[in-house]
């Protein structure tokens, strides 16, 4: 026998090995001589199922195999041999045995236990108390009475009938499982998103449920009159078919006064905006009309002379309007004048009212006069401060002063902020006379839009000419 003739069959006795060896692996055998890893015993009441190269598993996944297994009194003795970055089990590990299918092919399902606990020394034995029972499903089913059993049996016999013959519906509606759930995390998405609207939704239908629930005669008179409804619209459907065939043109003219409509509710939106006080107050003016019908048919019956008067007044008054253009004309520029005014008057309107609402509460108290009769006097107080003790020929430190308060200025002053000064530049200015008392911070005002725009002080502007 020539040497290639020996290699070429000691090379085809190894490959041979080897795919035996491969194909021993790949359905769960062990290595030959390959060293042992870490192994624990596990000792189970109920594992005559058990088998080895059974999965070892924490939470799902697979972390070892099942080496040995042997009686050990009234229970088994499972060696598990753990990889090795799985490793160790503690102590206070739990396991139990479940199953993969129906068919009952077991696996173990552990913890790894906590990192404080003492680990599992190398072929140890994890405590009985540590091992939980396994439940079987006969277990489950003789927790049931005999009735029980039965209509459970009967409602397996109707799945059965009832599936019969469908298995291609089922793998069709299997195979659009996929789609149907990622668009349904799509739409749980969104009613996550609108949480608060879906609790309100549900909330709201509880409640229009429990009240036609308590009217059902409504609810019937409802149900009735749509009935009677729906008889009268079967019978005019030749009118309904009419309305149809108009839709289309309806639409379509409806497109166009849309476009015109959107324009016109741009123009009439602030306008809206500026009838919403004005809205409030509307309610007490129409019940105070309401008083008024009497005097308002009174009144309408003497119209009827102003009517008549009014055939020759109206063009009368049409021919003075006329005559008022050129004059209208020359008021414009001075209505550019009288905008801006108008303007600060509206920045500083609530601190007008106020002040007027000061000055009485100033001159409210009365005292006797030089001729008994009471009269009103000015109530003040003058603050003695180290600014009212002398001159100064440079501002003050501790002055505080604000020639051009913002709006509502004063509505700062609190324990929540305090009266703004117009400039804080001084306050590094040498101090004359001591304080009597300690100063305020100093609140440099920010600017404010007060007449023509933004600034420290109210600027006035002449409008521009439209």
């Amino acid at each position: 026998m020539t040497r290639s003739r020996l290699a070429v069959m000691v090379a085809f006795a190894l490959s041979c090995f080897g795919l035996l060896l491969f194909l021993w692996v790949s359905f769960g055998g062990s290595t030959p001589l390959k060293p042992k890893g870490y192994r624990v015993d596990v000792l189970f009441p109920e594992a005559t199922q058990l088998a080895l190269q059974a999965d070892v598993r924490i939470s799902g996944v697979p972390v070892g195999k099942v080496v040995v297994t042997e009686r050990d009194g009234d229970r088994t003795r499972a060696t598990l041999q753990i990889e090795p970055r799985y490793t160790p089990i503690r102590q206070d590990a739990r396991a139990i045995l479940r199953q993969k299918t129906l068919l009952g092919e077991t696996y173990i399902e552990m913890t790894s236990g906590s990192r404080d606990a003492p680990p599992v020394p190398e072929s140890g034995t994890l405590a009985r108390g540590r091992v939980q029972e396994t439940v079987e499903l006969d277990e489950v089913l003789q927790a049931f009475d005999e009735e029980s059993r039965e209509d459970l049996q009967r409602w397996q016999q109707g799945w059965a009938a009832s599936l019969e013959g469908r298995a291609q519906d089922i793998n069709d509606s299997v195979g659009n499982l996929v789609p149907l759930i990622e668009d349904g995390g799509d739409v749980l998405k969104t009613f996550e998103a609108q949480s608060r609207a879906v609790r309100r939704l549900i909330s709201d239908a509880g409640t229009v449920f429990s009240t036609i629930g308590r009217r059902d005669t409504a609810t019937r008179e409802l149900v009735v009159a749509g009935d009677e409804v729906l008889r009268t619209t079967a019978a005019r459907s030749d009118d309904l078919r009419a309305t149809v065939r108009a839709i289309p043109g309806f639409l379509e003219a409806l497109g166009t006064t849309s476009v015109s409509t959107r324009a016109l509710t741009r123009d009439l939106l602030p306008a809206v905006r500026a009838l919403r006080p004005v809205a409030r107050d509307l309610r007490p003016t129409l019940e105070g009309g309401a008083e008024l019908g009497d005097d308002l048919r009174g009144l309408s019956r003497d119209l009827g002379p102003v009517l008549t008067a009014a055939q020759d007044g109206l063009p009368a008054a049409s021919t003075v309007i006329r005559a008022a253009g050129p004059l209208l004309d020359r008021l414009a520029p001075f209505s550019r004048d009288l905008e801006p005014i108008a303007a600060f008057l509206d920045a500083y309107k609530l601190d007008f009212t106020q002040s007027w609402a000061k000055a009485a509460a100033a001159t409210n108290d009365t005292a006797p006069g030089a001729t008994g009769r009471p009269i009103n006097y000015l109530r003040l107080t003058t603050p003695v401060w180290n600014e009212t003790l002398g001159v100064f020929g440079k501002r003050a430190p501790t002055n505080r002063a604000n020639p051009y308060p913002a709006p509502l200025a004063s509505a700062k002053i609190g324990p929540n902020g305090g009266y703004e000064t117009f400039d804080c530049s001084h306050t590094g200015n040498p101090v004359t006379i001591p304080a009597l008392g300690t100063a305020p911070a100093c609140l440099q005002q920010s600017p404010f839009a007060a007449g023509s725009g933004p600034s420290r002080f109210p600027r006035l502007e002449r409008a521009a000419e439209e």
